[in-house]
């Protein structure tokens, strides 16, 4: 499966010939993350996939985000466990709003009646697992799971892997949530590209060999700068060098797949070549 973000929050329009530069792509992410449910999301979500149900020449696989799912107040460390009682209702109202939110995706999916475009799933958007005592995220994800099965819809997580001081802990919850079955694909963001994390090849290569060990997919991570910055190309290119995966996500910044759509660019051609093997395949 390779799976391209495309962001359609607030600020961000798209033309419709740029978004049939997506069509290369078997499934689409849909990014726009409010806090709540509005008439914005529908509008943002909605008028971004009516034009790109206009360019695609093949059905594409759809998944739709969640709005956030805020912690209620953490216990402070030095307290014991908070009843369970006194945490659930607060799950289950997080849970009603959610629910609410998928039935209205699904809703509005079958009233446009899209011919190339399917509700294939729902992404989890946070990005890090959170702890709490009271294991509220953990209690979230699995009623959503259970929710989402039976509705015959796929739940995807795109974890980060690299935030100071937690990426251990980030990478060994993706594979302990991912094992505990809650998703049907979790796919690991290496990170790499982001200078900032500071990053090397062997943490690229790490994060590879942890994913294709534990069934995971892998992110391939670019953005603009790859055509102003060799530096930027070079760690870009060494994503297809390094990952050997079937499941992959491709986080290619605000329109900064537009940019090379005309697959010239090195970096492009590398996607290029990667969707027509897995095709292939």
């Amino acid at each position: 499966m390779q799976i391209a973000l495309v962001y359609c929050g607030k600020g961000r329009t798209w033309t419709e010939k740029e978004l049939s530069y997506f069509d290369i792509f078997d499934s689409l992410l849909m990014l726009d993350v409010p806090e709540r449910i509005d008439d914005s999301w529908e509008s943002n979500v909605f008028a971004t996939l009516d034009k790109l149900e206009k360019g695609m020449k093949s059905k594409k696989r759809v998944f739709v985000s969640l709005p956030y799912s805020p912690l209620p107040p953490l216990t402070n460390n030095d307290q014991t466990l908070k009843p369970f009682r006194q945490i659930f209702p607060t799950v289950l109202d997080r849970f009603e709003e959610m629910k609410r939110f998928i039935e209205k995706a699904r809703t509005d999916f079958s009233l446009k009646k899209y011919k190339s475009l399917d509700l294939f799933g729902i992404y989890w958007n946070n990005e890090t697992y959170w702890y709490d005592d009271d294991h509220f995220e953990l209690l979230l994800m699995s009623l959503l799971s259970l929710y989402l099965k039976d509705r015959a819809l796929k739940f995807l997580w795109v974890p980060a892997s690299s935030r100071v001081g937690v990426d251990k802990r980030n990478r060994e919850m993706a594979v302990t949530i991912k094992n505990l079955g809650i998703f049907d694909y979790v796919v690991l963001q290496p990170n790499y590209y982001q200078e900032r994390y500071e990053r090397n090849l062997d943490d690229l290569k790490d994060v590879n060999e942890l994913c294709k060990k534990e069934g995971l997919g892998v992110e391939i991570e670019f953005g603009k700068e790859i055509f102003r910055e060799e530096g930027h190309q070079k760690r870009a290119l060494d994503y297809f060098s390094v990952v050997d995966n079937d499941l992959l996500a491709y986080y290619m910044d605000d329109k900064a797949f537009v940019m090379g759509a005309d697959f010239s660019h090195p970096v492009y051609q590398k996607v290029k070549e990667k969707i027509e093997k897995s095709r292939r395949e």
